[in-house]
């Protein structure tokens, strides 16, 4: 698989823009219909239920497509009326705007529809459009289409390694997957967010409505409900949980619940109504929660220092990342989408992701918690590195007692198919950030904190909270964040944004926008500007940038521009504050196996992380290289409407200056899809660089 943040353009949409490139220099018929003739149609279908179900249309309201070809559109049709002919009609309402947004969600972007319709009869027709479109949770459906013409090439996309084309058939039962995949459409479903509509001196009436991407509209809803997640058995339960008034507060418990009752059947002992309130055994324990997946995992034991026998033994109770994810999609997203759907439908609740399949994180051989009763790096079956060793000759090791690990640990071997098929390669070892355990009480003490700060709690905020608290104690190497899936609007990914496979082939599209070489540019309009945040405009005042600042945007940049013999001194100064870093670290970890109840200690060994993390290969190039680092150089264009971009997908751009386009791959960061009042569709994609060494 592609990587999701460093992927390839498809390769038949390339094949596709390599044409139109060449159109104004062939100037064939085939060449000419595609410029001449493409207009595109838009189709909005507002839906009754909470997905675009066939039944549930509300068809009097739907607006474009094949209508437009009635004779309520028609001269014929809405200049008289066929029982009176005194009285002049107008015509039914219209689109006249659609944009549709979508964009990486880690950055902080919402997808986003935008829709525009004009009412000449407010008296007819207003209260129709008012009562379908000017309602905040309606789901709509926006297709945009244009003529076969328009494609010069092949009108379907190869199929990707990252899409199942076979879930978004489910989502859009009224498509098909040769729809799904054809260049000349877009499709995009979700939920009305805000509108607005205002009134004309000739008496018409213009609406306005956003529509918010369907999974999105989840994730970011508050979840402060009246009802408890988990089902009432008994009354005495049911007296117990009416005093909870939180989803997500339930949701602590019913973890609680689960985790405690699947230890109690792992020890053989006798099941018990209220497991949250249970003392459970002294003896550890680990459980792997599913024998098909290594991600799901329990740790229930003492943690100690190896080192001092006399030490304070605390058990806590611990699970994975991965499981984390599985409870929210067991038991809150369901209840969320019943609650704010307007049917009793369930289907195609929008699942979140974090497991083995799709997540990944570089390999950081010296990488340990810098709290690790809040968040554990288990080395697991395999003992294999110090993710638990804080000092010489283990003398401060995270321990559960003599049980020999059952469970997966965070290291992984990344591998590929050979040649022939028959075996695996071995791509080098990988970290598995869905591994990584969380202590239970982080829950508890996140919703405790919002409760007094009278905060709503979200699915968003609660899956941030998570990847605060892991990246501040791992010296900010992982970055989970929560996106949509590139190309499965169905989907959430919570992904490590940090991760780059370098072994991935990627070829760059090289996007023509000069008319040179035989051919002719694609481009309508570019725009280049650079915004440096505050935190790095150190890097203005030359060179020393790099050694003032662990960011590694700094460190890149200081050795892009510099001349060679610069970048060679940059290289050896590298290596140094390599060596330096693994000193600092060491040392810093060896305090917190003499000092376990020192926050200070622990403090500095999140400081002494963050320098390895930015320093832990010896050689500059190959850190940068395996890192890919985003620079905040921002380039934006404009060709004529097409489907296949993703962001994500690697490009980079013809006719910009030299320096960028050797330095610099351009990654793709969102996708807009305009049609205005001709009909003309304009495709416009964002960029921002990424360091190519």
């Amino acid at each position: 698989m592609s990587d999701l943040f460093y992927s390839q353009v498809n390769k038949q949409l390339q094949e596709e823009l390599q044409a139109r490139g060449l159109a104004g220099v062939r100037r064939n018929t085939k060449d000419l219909s595609a410029t001449l003739e493409p207009i595109a149609n838009v189709t909005l279908t507002a839906y009754t239920g909470d997905d675009p179900f066939p039944g549930t249309e509300i068809l009097d309201a739907k607006l474009g497509g094949d209508i437009v070809r009635g004779k309520d559109y028609l001269p014929a049709g809405f200049l008289s009326d066929s029982e009176n002919t005194q009285n002049v009609l107008r015509t039914k309402p219209f689109i006249t705007n659609v944009s549709i947004d979508i964009k990486d969600q880690t950055r902080g972007y919402i997808n986003k529809g935008t829709v525009k319709l004009y009412i000449p009869d407010p008296t007819r027709d207003l209260d129709l459009i008012e009562d379908t479109y000017c309602k905040p949770g309606r789901t709509v459906l926006i297709q945009l289409i244009q003529p076969e013409s328009a494609v010069l090439t092949t009108n379907k996309l190869n199929e990707s390694d990252l899409v199942d084309y076979s879930t978004l058939l489910e989502l859009y039962p009224n498509t098909n997957e040769d729809q799904l995949r054809k260049l000349n459409q877009v499709t995009f479903n979700g939920k009305i967010s805000t509108f607005s509509y205002s009134y004309n001196t000739d008496g018409s009436v213009e609406v306005s409505f956003d529509v918010l991407g369907t999974t999105g509209t989840y994730i970011n809803v508050s979840t402060y409900i009246s009802e408890n997640i988990s089902e009432k058995e008994n009354d005495e339960e049911k007296d117990r949980e009416s005093k909870e008034t939180n989803t997500v507060s339930n949701f602590y418990y019913t973890i609680l619940r689960d985790v405690n009752q699947r230890i109690l059947s792992e020890l053989n002992e006798e099941p018990v109504d209220n497991p949250e309130s249970t003392v459970l055994p002294r003896k550890p324990i680990e459980i792997q929660y599913d024998p098909d997946r290594q991600d799901l995992n329990i740790l229930y034991g003492p943690m100690y220092n190896s080192g001092n026998n006399n030490a304070t033994q605390t058990y806590d109770t611990f699970i994975s990342v991965g499981l984390f994810i599985d409870y929210v999609n067991r038991f809150i997203l369901p209840k969320i989408r019943s609650i704010n759907s307007d049917t009793d439908s369930t289907a195609n609740i929008p699942q979140i992701i974090c497991s083995d399949e799709f997540c990944k994180s570089i390999y950081y051989s010296e990488l340990v918690s810098a709290a690790p009763l809040r968040v554990l790096l288990w080395p697991g079956q395999t003992n294999s590195g110090n993710f638990n060793v804080y000092g010489e000759g283990n003398q401060q090791k995270i321990v559960y007692d003599t049980v020999t690990p059952v469970t997966a640990g965070i290291v992984d071997e990344l591998k590929t198919p050979s040649p022939d098929g028959n075996t695996e390669i071995s791509k080098g070892k990988i970290m598995r950030p869905a591994r990584i355990y969380i202590n239970i009480e982080l829950i508890q003490e996140y919703l405790d904190k919002q409760s007094k700060e009278k905060k709503d709690v979200t699915i968003q905020s609660l899956l941030n909270m998570l990847s605060d608290e892991i990246e501040k104690n791992t010296g900010y190497a992982f970055r989970l964040k929560l996106t949509q899936h590139p190309e499965r609007s169905d989907i959430l990914l919570y992904y490590d944004t940090n991760f780059y496979d370098p072994s991935t082939a990627i070829q760059e599209f090289f996007v023509p926008v000069f008319a040179k070489n035989g051919g002719s540019t694609i481009v309508s309009d570019i725009q280049i500007t650079t915004k440096v945040p505050d935190s790095i405009k150190q890097l203005i005042y030359g060179l020393q940038a790099g050694k003032t600042t662990t960011q590694k945007l700094a460190l890149s940049s200081a050795y892009i521009y510099a001349p060679p013999e610069v970048q060679t001194k940059l290289r050896e100064e590298h290596k140094k504050n390599h060596e330096d870093a693994i000193t600092s670290l060491n040392t810093a970890k060896q305090n917190v196996a003499k000092q376990t109840d020192s926050e200070t200690t622990y403090e500095t060994l999140r400081s002494a992380l963050s320098k390895y993390i930015t320093y832990y290969s010896p050689d500059l190039v190959d850190s940068l290289n395996n890192t890919k680092p985003v620079y905040p150089l921002e380039i934006s264009f404009t060709i004529d409407g097409v489907n296949g971009f993703k962001y994500g997908d690697v490009l980079n751009i013809q006719g910009i200056p030299t320096k960028y386009s050797q330095s610099f791959v351009f990654m793709i960061t969102g996708v807009s899809h305009t049609v205005d009042e001709t009909g003309k569709w304009s495709t416009t994609i964002s960029l921002l660089a990424r360091v190519r060494l």
